[in-house]
């Protein structure tokens, strides 16, 4: 938190199934107290052109924001999107963003497990017009 708190900026990237043993180490691992903390995850920071805070070379969809406000007592951060980054890979024959070929990884915060999110289940908007 310090380093977004000095800086005014962070990025968030989307892990795929191929990278989660590494992204869980950086999540668990201090950069304050491990000095070579990306080359023992295997993942390549880069610098942002857009934001004061490293890309993930590897990671196939960044957000890079800058920090709009810190609450210390909720912990609530706001950033503002600045920039969105997405690999080819990831991207449909429009060249929009494709959830099914990005396959996200989510977070289970009760049971801390990693789930891959890569299938359509409905439609936003519409469904809810059947009832």
């Amino acid at each position: 938190m310090q380093n977004i708190l000095e800086r005014k900026a962070f990025t968030v990237s989307m892990a795929n199934e191929k990278n989660i043993k590494a992204i869980d180490y950086l999540g668990v691992t201090s950069g304050n107290k491990v000095a070579n903390k990306f080359k023992k995850s295997g993942l390549t920071a880069i610098r942002s052109e857009n934001v004061d805070a490293p890309l993930i070379a590897e990671l196939p969809l960044a957000l890079e924001c800058k920090l709009v406000s810190y609450d210390e007592k909720t912990e609530l951060l706001l950033g503002e999107i600045v920039n969105v980054t997405a690999d080819d890979s990831v991207l449909d024959e429009n060249g929009k963003l494709s959830v099914e070929k990005l396959a996200p990884v989510c977070y289970d915060s009760a049971g801390h497990g990693y789930y891959v999110m890569e299938r359509r289940v409905g439609n936003a908007f519409s469904d809810g017009k059947t009832l």
